[in-house]
């Protein structure tokens, strides 16, 4: 299989896409170009080649900033207290049903990753955020060394340093 991560526009068959989540599949299908024209978020797909009638994958990013207290004082305290934390929040991630067991999931999180470490290059980012869906979302994103907030067991965060470290060990090829 042959993939390739672009960013979603309106040609994409969108309408098409089963996750598993019908949350997921729906705002895929009715929102995504809705909120991307709106400034509010940005979807990348994940295009396989040898299917394009399908879309393997997309996951959506959007700016964020959250309150020091959100966060473990070990780690908020490095930072004014009276300044929100930059953030980048990865705000949905689906692999297409069809793919399940074939590592696309985490070649939508190492792509995800890449990008928001490339945009901490040129704007300020201190951390990524998700929140996730469910537990077995919660466990994916646990495993890449996403931490849970001490007061909201579903969302969870990683430094922006250790996803630039987590980005060059896990490398999936495109």
């Amino acid at each position: 299989m042959a993939f390739a991560v672009a960013p979603l526009c309106k040609q994409h068959r969108r309408d098409t896409f089963r996750c598993g989540e019908e949350a997921l599949d729906r705002w895929l299908a009715e929102y995504a170009v809705q909120q991307q024209d709106k400034g509010l978020s940005r979807t990348f797909v994940l295009l396989d080649e040898d299917r394009p009638d399908i879309l393997a994958g997309f996951y959506s990013l959007t700016a964020d900033a959250l309150s020091p207290d959100t966060f473990p004082e070990a780690f908020s305290r490095r930072y004014p207290g009276q300044y929100p934390i930059p953030a980048i929040r990865l705000v949905r991630l689906a692999r297409n049903i069809v793919l399940k067991g074939q590592d696309v999931g985490e070649l939508l999180l190492v792509d995800a990753l890449s990008r928001m470490v490339s945009a901490s290059d040129q704007v300020g980012v201190a951390v990524i955020v998700v929140d996730a869906k469910s537990d077995r979302a919660k466990s994916f994103y646990e495993k890449y060394g996403f931490k849970l907030f001490p007061d909201n067991t579903m969302m969870l965060w990683l430094r922006i340093a250790d996803a630039r470290n987590a980005t060059q060990r896990l490398t999936v090829p495109c």
